[in-house]
C-alpha cells in the first residue's frame, strides 16, 4: 500500500522525495501520509494534522499552525481562507540544511 500512496505524490523530483524521506526519518514518532497533491505529519494521538507539506519540485512549503512571529524563519501563510485560519505561517525547505528548523518547528506546532 506504501507504494501505491507515493506513486500518487504531485509531480516530486528525486531530490523533494530524499528530502521527504529524511524528514520522516527525522520525526518517526508522527504518522506521515500523502495524498495527491499534500503530505502531512500527524500526532499518532490525534486525528488533527500537525502540519500540511506541499512537495514541488525544487522545495516543500511547511504549512504550520504556529503564528509567524513565534519564529523569525517563519513567514505569514499566503492563504487567506479558513486555511490561512489554521495553517497561520509557511516555512520553506529548499535543501537538506532546512530540515533541522523544520523538524524543530513541526515539534513546536505539536506543543
Amino acid at each position: 500500500m506504501a507504494n501505491t500512496v507515493r506513486r500518487t505524490l504531485i509531480q516530486a523530483s528525486l531530490e523533494t522525495r530524499s528530502l521527504l524521506q529524511e524528514l520522516q526519518d527525522r520525526l518517526p514518532h508522527l504518522e506521515y501520509r500523502e495524498t495527491k497533491y499534500w503530505a502531512t505529519f500527524r500526532s499518532k494521538t490525534s486525528c488533527r494534522a500537525v502540519v500540511q507539506l506541499n512537495p514541488q519540485k525544487q522545495r516543500i512549503r511547511l504549512f504550520l499552525s504556529l503564528d509567524p512571529s513565534d519564529d523569525p524563519q517563519l513567514q505569514p501563510s499566503p492563504s487567506t481562507d479558513t486555511w490561512g485560519d489554521r495553517f497561520r505561517s509557511v516555512f520553506y525547505i529548499t535543501g537538506e540544511n532546512d530540515l533541522p528548523t523544520a523538524a524543530r518547528l513541526i515539534i513546536k506546532s505539536i506543543e
